[in-house]
């Protein structure tokens, strides 16, 4: 719009331009007599033309001296148009702003409104269950108070227990003291029989290897009396090991300390020194190797000797081989002074027979 008003401002004065450029110039008033005196008289239309034509230009220049005016003024009206138009856009869009907050703010309101009816229905249903509670805690008050009635008889109960349980413990103990002393008497008065019986069977056993050293002595004559000495004493000798002294040993061990029973093997080794080569004899053989005193034994030897580890074969009893092992876990627990007793071999015991001279 301010486009073509500039356009219309401008038109007139650019064809009234053309106009005066396309018309030749017309003389000054003063010299429009001159035709006359002349006497050119062709040129008196023309000079009333150009003056219509100037009266005209005047009027045309008049008006668009209006014109100019008016475009101003409508100009500025335009601009104040404008003006108003971006004000009452920003108003426009002031008010879009205010209705968009508006509806939000209508929705917000709903949604409130719903909410405030769900805490109602809500209040309702805690105000019921409150009531509800309430009861239950009025009976859950009174189940209350019989239980601590209830307690309290049972805590009386309870110590009048816990008094008889203190002195069933009491005399629970004195009863096992008494018991305790009592099995350690009688184990006391088991084990001092067991020991005179054993000292008897030592003091016996003893009597008979004497007797044995004796008939060993008067069996030197020969080859055939060695022979059978050597086998009186391996007769005798599997006579006197009974099996019950090798479970009795055995009932000590597991019964008695280590020093009742080390103490115990310590007097049996000293009256027969046999025992402890008859254990490592019998620890040689369950190792698969050879006994290092069995070197120098005689073929026909069937029994131990006194003071040396005796030579068995098949036909020793199953007795002897209780004995040995009931004996062994004893003598490993003897200090390693008694092991090293001096011993005498076989040889020693047994001298060599001579072999009667042949006739010649």
């Amino acid at each position: 719009m301010q486009g073509w008003i500039a356009t219309c401002q401008l038109g007139p004065g650019l064809e009234l331009e053309d106009e005066a450029a396309g018309e030749p110039s017309l003389p000054p008033s003063g010299a429009s007599a001159q035709p006359e005196s002349y006497g050119d008289e062709e040129t008196e239309p023309e000079l009333l033309a150009t003056a219509e034509l100037l009266s005209s230009l005047e009027e045309l220049e008049l008006s668009n001296r209006r014109l100019a005016g008016e475009n101003a003024k409508l100009q500025r009206s335009v601009e104040t148009a404008d003006e108003g138009a971006a004000r009452l856009g920003e108003e426009l869009a002031s008010l879009r702003k205010q209705l968009r907050s508006s509806q939000q703010a209508l929705q917000f309101a709903k949604a409130v409104d719903e909410e405030l009816e769900d805490m109602k229905s809500l209040a309702k249903s805690l105000e019921e269950k409150n009531r509800s509670l309430v009861a239950q805690a009025r009976q859950t008050e009174k189940e209350q108070q019989q239980l601590v009635a209830e307690v309290e008889t049972l805590q009386e109960e309870n110590g009048k227990l816990l008094a008889e349980r203190d002195g069933v413990k009491k005399r629970s103990e004195e009863l096992a003291m008494e018991k305790e002393a009592l099995r350690r008497t009688n184990r006391t008065e088991n084990l001092t029989e067991a020991l005179e019986e054993y000292r008897a069977t030592i003091q016996e056993l003893k009597q008979k290897i004497s007797h044995l050293e004796e008939q060993l002595s008067q069996s030197r004559e020969g080859p055939e009396g060695f022979q059978d000495g050597t086998q009186g004493i391996a007769g005798g000798w599997m006579k006197l090991h009974p099996q019950s002294l090798c479970l009795e040993i055995e009932a000590i061990q597991q019964i008695t300390g280590q020093e009742k029973s080390s103490e115990l093997l310590g007097s049996l080794e000293e009256e027969n020194p046999w025992l402890l080569g008859e254990r490592d004899h019998q620890r040689a053989s369950q190792k698969g190797m050879r006994p290092p005193d069995t070197a120098g034994c005689l073929g026909t030897l069937e029994g131990p000797q006194f003071g040396d580890r005796p030579c068995p074969d098949a036909r020793s009893s199953p007795s002897d081989v209780a004995l040995l092992q009931a004996i062994e876990p004893l003598v490993g627990q003897l200090p390693s002074a008694g092991r090293r007793r001096q011993r005498r071999t076989s040889w020693e015991l047994y001298p060599t027979p001579v072999a009667a001279p042949t006739p010649r």
